[in-house]
């Protein structure tokens, strides 16, 4: 039996069954002392009536973090002013000191992942369906009228645990790339962010990240476990260029300003490659699970440590890398997962902890 944490803060219940028993004799006891074992846990797990250990504390060690608001899934507008955040499956909004704190969202449907435009007026979201989750669509949020519109017609987006579903504005904002599911098989599909839900192209791909000027996408299209490239695709094209020379590389990030992009090649590292020169320009040795500050800078990178707390717990970290001094600062620790995303300064990162939402600034 395990119990597997949902995204809405739940628990599922599997029971599995026992690996069966090659010699007959014991297949009868075996099926005997099960069903009452298996009644016993769920009951205990239902009803609380055995006794156990009760769950640590959440812990953070963290220096000069300030609590903001209650809620997760932070998102800084683009010009640093402003914060969305969900709270009950709703969308607030509040400014970065979480002072004035509204929701924006009725309570009719439940909003996920949300992102700001980057002209930094309107908020887009993923609805899902009341009845059936994996039904999804992209809405979007008027910042200013607070009108509701919608972004895509019908999309099955798949949830990717730690970050949600996976969308983003194009930096010109007149477009919106998300992955979505199709026969089984992942794509990236890119449409008009005017709300017709037209589609301009769609490439096979499990992540994405776009150029600055919103005319090309980095793609990385991981095919089975071991097996992921990094393609570079040009709207209004079919066709996609290899970049990557590994088996194995993911977690893509074009590079601000730049024809650079950055992506996680095991085991080598965290790869710069220019696409003028094709070349490698720089390697750092990060987990694969970062976050390019927006003046591309830093790197902000999370971390699992096992029982490495004072509580003893397992220890979930972020830390930042300073690309041009290469060093590395140490930012929060916790027993319970953390997720984070950056202001546009750069200057700060804000995070979710335990339900509430703290920010702590980034040494430069």
């Amino acid at each position: 039996m395990r119990i597997l944490p949902r995204k809405d803060q739940t628990f599922a219940i599997v029971v599995e069954a026992c690996p069966r028993r090659t010699t007959h004799d014991m297949g009868s006891s075996m099926k005997e002392r099960t069903l009452p074992l298996t009644i016993l846990v769920l009951t205990c797990l239902l009803f609380g009536s055995c006794d156990q250990e009760p769950p640590p504390e959440p812990y953070q060690n963290a220096k000069e973090a300030i609590q903001v608001v209650a809620g997760t899934n932070p998102v800084v507008s683009a010009f640093g002013a402003e914060l969305a955040f969900i709270r009950s499956n709703q969308l607030f909004l509040c400014d970065t000191a979480g002072v004035g704190v509204a929701q924006i969202t009725d309570g009719s449907l439940s909003a996920y992942s949300p992102k700001w435009s980057p002209d930094g007026q309107t908020i887009g979201f993923v609805q899902e369906d009341p009845i059936n989750w994996q039904i999804t669509k992209l809405m979007k949020i008027d910042a200013p009228t607070r009108a509701i519109g919608r972004l895509s017609i019908s999309d099955t987006l798949p949830w990717h645990s730690g970050s949600g579903y996976s969308w983003e504005w194009s930096p010109d904002n007149q477009k919106v790339a998300m992955i979505v599911v199709s026969s089984g098989m992942q794509y990236l599909k890119v449409i008009k962010a005017d709300g017709s839900g037209e589609m301009i192209n769609q490439y096979p791909a499990t992540q994405f990240s776009w150029n600055p000027d919103g005319t090309k996408l980095v793609c990385a299209n991981q095919t089975d476990y071991d097996t992921s490239y990094v393609y570079i695709a040009t709207l209004g094209q079919d066709s996609l260029v290899r970049v990557s020379t590994r088996t194995f590389a993911t977690s893509v990030q074009w590079l601000p300003n730049s024809n650079v992009i950055l992506y996680e090649s095991w085991p080598d590292g965290l790869m710069y490659y220019d696409l003028d020169s094709k070349s490698e320009i720089k390697k750092f040795i990060v987990n694969d699970a970062y976050q390019l500050s927006p003046d591309g800078v830093n790197i902000g990178y999370y971390y699992y440590w096992r029982n490495s707390n004072p509580d003893g717990e397992d220890s979930f970290s972020i830390y930042n890398l300073n690309t041009l001094t290469n060093v590395t600062t140490f930012l929060v620790s916790s027993n319970t997962g953390l997720s984070f995303v950056w202001a546009p300064s750069s200057k700060q990162i804000f995070y979710t902890f335990n339900g509430n939402i703290y920010k702590i600034n980034v040494p430069r």
